[in-house]
């Protein structure tokens, strides 16, 4: 198989931005860059005014003995993990009672650490605003040592969207076959015509028995995969039924011999899983208007006219179905769609 005439596509669960489960993803935040230099780690510096001018005592303050609030020390600096800061009261726990102050694992199971501010945006020309038992604090953007501002996940993630549907309208735009095959998709799977999919490329029960495979056989594509972590592995028939013994590795048979080995269960698993596909397919092309999808472009050889592109089910920015444009073999191209991974 020739990667020039053909791509390929293996659909996500979601987007991958920040791996920091723990920090809040609807705040922008400053955080601290841990360095190690000579086998000595730096340690923060960062002061929190109760005015705009940084005059007088600051309210919040990090150095090299801790976190200090109001005076008082409230957790003490980690020399060896200077992300993790340890809470005063609650011995040897995180730093993670003192908004907008958070230092914690990055994931529940670490060993990953982090330490953030958390502030009201991008801030003025001179200074980050925090909010701090209901008044504002200001952070002076001259002197934030080794803090770094960085934007919301949430923010991050919109940012990603909205540059991808800018491409995918620029392909749209440039590409006039892409947008007419989305709409004949939208009719086919409103309709769940199986004829007009297969006019169009779109080989239903190909598809159907590729996600089968994927879903309801262990250890495919990944040796610690099994049906029971996927949300529609309860729809799993037997194994035997659709051609696998127990070791997920395919039987040599006819496909009525299979046919006749279903029972009333797998029979009744099988048309809720047919269900299933109709309904990811219709949630993915939802609507006539192509412009209207939130979408991927993934390859373009313009030469080629070869294009694989990625549509995010009813715009929630899950990775959900994949079309590309593939060589005809009649020194044509011709769209047609891939099975969901």
């Amino acid at each position: 198989m020739k990667l020039p005439t053909i791509f390929f596509v293996f659909c996500l669960s979601s987007f991958a931005f920040s791996s920091d489960n723990n920090i809040r993803k609807d705040s922008d935040y400053l955080r601290f860059e841990s360095k190690l230099t000579n086998t000595t780690f730096n340690f923060p510096e960062l002061k929190l005014f109760g005015n705009s001018n940084f005059s007088g005592k600051p309210i919040i303050e990090f150095n090299e003995k801790g976190l200090f609030i109001e005076g008082k020390i409230v957790c003490l600096l980690n020399k060896e993990h200077p992300s993790l800061f340890k809470s005063v009261k609650a011995k040897d726990l995180p730093c993670k009672d003192y908004p907008p102050i958070h230092s914690d694992y990055s994931n529940s199971m670490g060993p990953e650490t982090f330490l953030v501010v958390y502030v009201e945006g991008p801030g003025r020309s001179q200074y980050y605003e925090v909010k701090f038992k209901g008044k504002t604090l200001y952070i002076d953007k001259s002197r934030l040592g080794d803090f770094k501002y960085n934007q919301s996940q949430e923010k991050e993630k919109q940012s990603k969207l909205d540059e991808d549907k800018l491409k995918l309208h620029q392909t749209l735009k440039e590409d006039p076959s892409l947008g007419e095959y989305i709409k004949d998709l939208n009719i086919c799977f409103s309709k769940k015509d199986k004829n007009c999919l297969q006019s169009k490329k779109a080989d239903f029960n190909k598809l159907f028995d590729e996600l089968l495979e994927e879903i309801c056989v262990p250890g495919r594509g990944d040796s610690s995969y099994h049906p029971s972590n996927d949300k529609y592995g309860k729809y799993c028939p037997s194994l035997e039924s659709f051609g696998f013994n127990s070791d997920g590795e395919r039987i040599e048979s006819s496909d009525s011999s299979r046919s006749s080995e279903k029972t009333p269960e797998d029979k009744e698993k099988i048309k809720q899983m047919v269900d299933v596909l109709w309904q990811h397919y219709q949630n993915c092309f939802h609507s006539e208007n192509p412009y209207s999808y939130q979408g991927k472009v993934i390859a373009v050889n313009s030469k080629k006219k070869q294009t694989l592109v990625e549509i995010f089910e009813n715009n929630n920015g899950i990775i959900s179905c994949a079309i590309n444009k593939v060589s005809d073999g009649k020194n044509g191209f011709a769209w047609t769609i891939l099975n969901p991974n």
